[in-house]
């Protein structure tokens, strides 16, 4: 009886009592996995097979009725919430949360970014960056969140050194898949004259995950470009 059951087109409610009954910070969202529109309707038009499925999944339909309709989408079954309160794990990070109790393995991600990058006179940039994850799991980026993963960057002079004001992080909503690469856009506005007054010459981009920039321990998280002007 020491369960919570829900319905997965009343996610935000099952999401609500983990967060606020029980304390864990789970960011769940919907990524339905969805058809053509459509698609089913060749199906159903067949005569009979609506009720078929219905007759071959009496069980199913009745369990999920009940908690749909009669617990209104969200089944409580503990007696005692304080209880299960103190067996909920901690979540350092509240990305990647599959992998509770498991770090995630960044030495198999990496940051590749473009050679040479423009920045308009209004101080806009565009930079398109490739992450591969070669992994076992998916790496989810999501915004607004205070603790996941987003692409931090700064810039540099010639030789590296930092220019103080001139970093930030970006949020984005991404997911590479196990075994994927993909390219991500990241958008961005500079000071123009701060830029030119301390010879800002290289921008660097690195995965952030929680509040940490990954480029310290595993250096293939981030990518630097040569910064051009006009």
């Amino acid at each position: 009886e020491s369960m919570v059951i829900g319905v997965f087109d009343k996610l935000p409610l099952f999401n609500d009592f983990l967060q606020t009954e029980l304390n864990f910070p789970i960011e769940n969202r919907v990524h339905a996995n969805a058809g053509r529109e459509g698609y089913a309707a060749n199906i159903f038009s067949e005569p009979g097979v609506a009720n078929l499925i219905r007759s071959l999944n009496v069980e199913d339909q009745l369990l999920y009725d009940f908690f749909r309709f009669e617990r209104a989408g969200i089944y409580v079954g503990v007696n005692n919430v304080d209880v299960v309160r103190k067996n909920v794990p901690t979540i350092e990070s509240r990305k990647n949360l599959r992998n509770a109790g498991i770090p995630f393995r960044w030495d198999k991600v990496h940051l590749f970014g473009k050679g040479f990058l423009g920045v308009a006179d209004d101080g806009t940039l565009l930079a398109r960056v490739v992450i591969s994850n070669t992994s076992n799991e998916s790496l989810v980026f999501s915004r607004p969140s205070e603790n996941s993963c987003s692409i931090g960057w700064r810039v540099t002079n010639e030789t590296g050194g930092r220019i103080e004001g001139l970093h930030g992080t970006v949020d984005i909503d991404q997911t590479i898949p196990a075994g994927d690469i993909k390219i991500v856009s990241v958008s961005l506005r500079l000071n123009g004259e701060e830029l030119q007054n301390d010879t800002a010459a290289i921008i660097e981009f690195c995965i952030v995950d929680g509040g940490v920039w990954l480029n310290q321990e595993y250096p293939l998280t981030s990518a630097v470009s040569k910064l051009f002007f006009g």
